[in-house]
């Protein structure tokens, strides 16, 4: 796709970034450089390199320049540390990183968790005082020495492309390998559910490019219409409007919590005049779509396993409630009960999916083969999540069958929270459960049991999550007991500690914190 644009508007501007700007035929120069850079490193076709950096242009470099070399990429959530990142590295068994020199102590820590690593590429000197034992360190702008030429190397459609990681629900978390044909789907799905036309300008809204919403789902789109990309490197509220204004954007990338979050902005006299057209998320706003005059919101349910099952065609009424219709070009869907069988229309149930054509859904759980046979168990793809369809094929969202929790736009696992928890000396089990968020999302509460003759206080157990678990995972609240509700074979009940909410002797860390600077 890069190459294609590439040759077809070579010198029109693509990228976007902190005021500069690079041109198709610039961004394919850069990719191929980067190919042929892993390959004076020794990464061959169908090794894995990790992505572990903020959203920047070499995010993008990086990750279209494994795409021409065949070499599959990795994208980490840049919040992540200790025990979550080795686990993900590890399981990849990943061949080199790309990093931010803020995030190569991180790399170190876990160093001899990761058997299969040679190579860091850095792409600043952050990182350098460090002391990397046997590892390769190299630095990102050394591609800049190879040739720009176009990388001779074999893709095919069903070879891997990806290894990207869902949150692990009942144990750890899960690396999808995704073909090329399942990243080019996603893409086109996208594409033409908004309608796109050659000459679009997608605002990335601040979407970090670990996430498939920007990669696949945004700046793969625009390299098939030949659109151009502007890329943040995080989200604003205040900054969003005039930015979209200033860069002239017609279509907006974000998750269901933005629009409430725009909402509540002051006023401004061009409300009603704005240029963007299409805003993708999951969920629809009668109210945002009011305010901003032609601004259309487009719901869509996916996951990174699936690509885009159900959409909302720009152009067509929404319904209320709905995530869109079922795209059945790409997909056959089912709602089913916990035997499998098919529940009548408007019974809620678990949402399962099936391709219609090959290699446009991941193909397995890296490394992972009980997961993986589960996951398809009965020649369909169960996504744990609950909803219901109508009778004209439009699916309603109801609630998340699995124990996962969403925070900050971030899918989370309770399992893996729980596992960091416990490693405290002084926990002899813990539960961590979703609570209401006034945000739309969801809070976190750790409900923990301390061992007997040991004492913890709540502000050294949150001191102890600072320092062991990236920032969204944090619970907001704890609560310290006695015991854990469980059934006679020691299953923690959690949806007896969700009923309870926040009730009882819980400490509220972000009520703790206003008090504490009031």
């Amino acid at each position: 796709m890069l190459r294609a644009a590439a040759l077809r508007r070579p010198d029109a501007p693509f990228l976007h970034f902190r005021g500069a700007s690079w041109t198709f035929g610039e961004v394919d120069r850069k990719a191929s450089q980067f190919a042929h850079f892993l390959g004076t490193l020794n990464v061959r076709a169908g090794d894995k390199v990790a992505i572990f950096l903020p959203n920047a242009p070499e995010w993008i470099f990086a990750w279209l320049g494994c795409a021409k070399a065949n070499v599959i990429y990795v994208p980490i959530n840049t919040e992540y540390n200790g025990d979550i990142l080795a686990h993900q590295l590890g399981k990849a068994e990943v061949a080199a990183i790309v990093v931010a020199g803020e995030f190569v102590g991180r790399i170190l820590h876990v160093r001899d968790r990761l058997p299969t690593l040679r190579t860091l590429i850095e792409v600043d000197d952050e990182g350098q005082g460090l002391d990397g034992g046997d590892l390769v360190r190299v630095a990102f702008a050394d591609m800049d020495a190879s040739p720009d030429t176009d990388v001779v190397v074999p893709v095919a459609h069903y070879d891997p492309h990806a290894i990207a990681f869902t949150s692990g629900t009942t144990g750890p978390s899960k690396g999808a390998l995704a073909p090329h044909c399942h990243a080019v789907t996603f893409a086109l799905d996208t594409a033409r559910t908004m309608s796109l036309q050659e000459g679009e300008k997608i605002y990335n809204s601040g979407m970090p490019l670990f996430h498939s919403l920007a990669s696949w789902m945004g700046l793969l789109p625009a390299l098939i219409t030949c659109s151009e990309y502007m890329l943040l490197e995080k989200f604003s509220a205040s900054r969003f409007w005039p930015e979209v204004h200033s860069f002239g954007a017609t279509v907006a990338l974000g998750v269901f919590t933005l629009p409430p979050i725009l909402m509540k902005q002051p006023p401004r006299g061009d409300d009603g005049r704005v240029m963007l057209r299409r805003f993708i998320v999951t969920q629809h706003n009668e109210d945002f779509e009011r305010r901003y005059n032609g601004c259309r919101l487009l719901n869509t349910y996916g996951q990174t396993e699936t690509g885009c099952v159900t959409l909302t065609p720009y152009g067509e009424p929404p319904r209320p409630g709905s995530c869109g219709r079922v795209n059945e070009e790409t997909f056959e869907v089912r709602i089913v009960d916990d035997h499998d069988n098919e529940c009548p229309i408007g019974t809620p149930g678990e949402i399962t999916v099936r391709p219609k054509l090959p290699y446009v859904m991941m193909s397995e759980y890296y490394n992972m083969p009980a997961e993986t046979n589960a996951a398809f168990r009965n020649l369909w793809f169960h996504t744990g999540d609950r909803g219901k369809m109508d009778e004209d094929g439009y699916m309603y969202f109801v609630d998340r069958k699995k124990d996962a929790m969403r925070r900050r736009g971030e899918n989370i696992s309770s399992y893996e929270i729980e596992s960091v928890i416990n490693r405290h000396e002084a926990v002899l089990e813990c539960a961590v459960v979703a609570v209401p968020s006034p945000f739309g999302e969801d809070d976190l509460k750790a409900v923990v049991i301390v061992k007997p003759g040991e004492t913890i206080s709540h502000l050294e157990l949150w001191a102890f999550f600072e320092d062991n678990m990236p920032r969204f995972w944090i619970p907001r609240y704890i609560e310290f007991r006695d015991g854990l509700p469980k059934t006679p074979n020691q299953k923690v009940l959690k949806y007896q500690i969700r009923e309870q909410g926040i009730l009882g002797d819980c400490m509220d860390r972000e009520a703790l914190s206003a008090s504490i600077e009031a």
